[in-house]
């Protein structure tokens, strides 16, 4: 008994001291030397913050050319995947300057540097990085959309970087095929971070105004090289030609390291901020996205009917390693397909040879439209052309074939593609 007596003494002298020096059950004292529930919240959120990395010292130049980290919870895991020793797949897609046209190297072009630059940052194993060029010089967002499934989105990457500000018009058509473009990217399997970067040519050409617009809607990474480089240009610091540029367009060596520090500082960036909630796309559009669930029609798709006069051949163009061939000695029958769809788009290698022809597009009885792999100021570039564009899907028969005057001559399609 007086052991329990003895127990229960020191339990209620425990909880008098309690009271006396704390004030037990309640928020907040005003007692020196005692921690307040307000200052262990302030403690907790300052812990938070010290694990978050901190954003390298840069130049203004460099400042500048954030527009926005975006919601940056796919590029956080990303992130966590490299540091696990995971697959990361990183792609670019783009036109001649995600290429790397005037870069001395294919490991000198800004897409490989900031790949490496992310490598050696980020990845536990450099061996399980994955890197994807995609770019293809002359070539707007509407050939991107055209060959995103087979060029990007069959990689399963983790973070797609775009590149079509210099390429692109600023029409409506333009708007509709990036907006198009980015939704399709955003919305493929592997939900990789999309990043916008927008290019910028000698006389201040860009399409960053609506493509920004859209970026903003979609609340992504943009990174800007005209917002970083034209005060430079403008105060005499630097000339685009030269310290930037080998031309008009493209950046040289310097031009490119430019353009990853760029990189490596939305990078930064996105990684001292706290992960955003997960990413979802916004219930309403920009522009439109049309033609974000297009389809492509292969050799071996099963809405083709006949080959006609055209057969599945190897060809090298870019990321290109087939096409639908002609040869004038297999004669004229169309090839025929037939889909439920309200858009069609054509793309076909050009090339000045005066043995290259043209092809008409025939839906349902009626002349569409035609295409040329001929032109006199062509080099093997590619050409992408909107064919049929109506608002409502239907069921319609193609058919592809030579020109009257064109039936002797070669013809090389290298992809079809319908939405609905």
């Amino acid at each position: 008994m007086k052991e329990h007596l003895n127990k229960l003494l020191a339990f209620l002298t425990a909880a008098l001291m309690c009271v006396s020096v704390t004030g037990c059950g309640q928020d907040e004292t005003d007692e020196e030397g005692t921690t307040t529930a307000a200052e262990i919240t302030t403690a907790d959120v300052s812990d938070t913050e010290a694990t978050l990395p901190e954003v390298p010292e840069v130049s203004d130049m460099v400042k500048r050319s954030l527009v926005s980290v975006g919601n940056n919870q796919r590029l956080l895991e990303a992130i966590e995947k490299a540091k696990n020793g995971e697959d990361v797949t990183i792609a670019y897609l783009g036109g001649s300057i995600t290429q790397g046209v005037s870069a001395s190297s294919d490991k000198l072009n800004f897409a490989y540097l900031s790949f490496e630059s992310f490598s050696n940052k980020y990845a536990k194993d450099p061996e399980k990085m994955h890197y994807i060029n995609a770019g293809i010089a002359g070539t707007p967002s509407t050939l991107g959309i055209v060959r995103s499934e087979q060029d990007i989105i069959s990689h399963n990457p983790d973070i797609v970087f775009v590149e079509f500000a210099v390429n692109d018009g600023q029409d409506l058509t333009s708007q509709l095929m990036y907006e198009s473009l980015v939704t399709r990217l955003l919305e493929s399997e592997s939900k990789p971070a999309v990043i916008l970067i927008f290019t910028v040519l000698d006389g201040g050409y860009s399409a960053q105004p609506h493509m920004q617009k859209i970026g903003e809607a979609y609340d992504l990474g943009m990174i800007s090289v005209g917002d970083a480089i034209n005060p430079e240009i403008e105060a005499g610091n630097m000339v685009f030609i030269g310290d930037y540029a080998a031309d008009a367009a493209h950046p040289n060596d310097e031009g490119n390291q430019i353009i990853c520090d760029f990189i490596n500082y939305y990078f930064d960036n996105a990684a001292a901020a706290e992960k955003s909630p997960e990413y979802a796309l916004p219930e309403t559009p920009v522009y439109g996205r049309n033609y974000a669930e297009l389809k492509n029609i292969r050799a071996d798709s099963e809405e083709i009917t006949s080959l006609g006069s055209f057969a599945k051949d190897s060809i090298d163009c870019f990321t290109y390693d087939t096409c639908f061939r002609h040869d004038p000695a297999d004669g004229n029958d169309p090839l025929t397909f037939t889909a439920d769809f309200s858009k069609l788009l054509v793309a076909v290698r050009q090339n000045s040879a005066a043995n290259l022809g043209t092809a008409e597009i025939w839906i349902d009885g009626e002349k569409a439209g035609e295409i040329s792999c001929y032109s006199e100021g062509g080099w093997g570039n590619i050409e992408t052309k909107l064919i049929y564009n109506q608002s409502e899907s239907a069921a319609h028969t193609v058919e592809i074939k030579m020109s009257e005057d064109s039936q002797e001559k070669y013809f090389y399609m290298l992809d079809i593609a319908i939405a609905e």
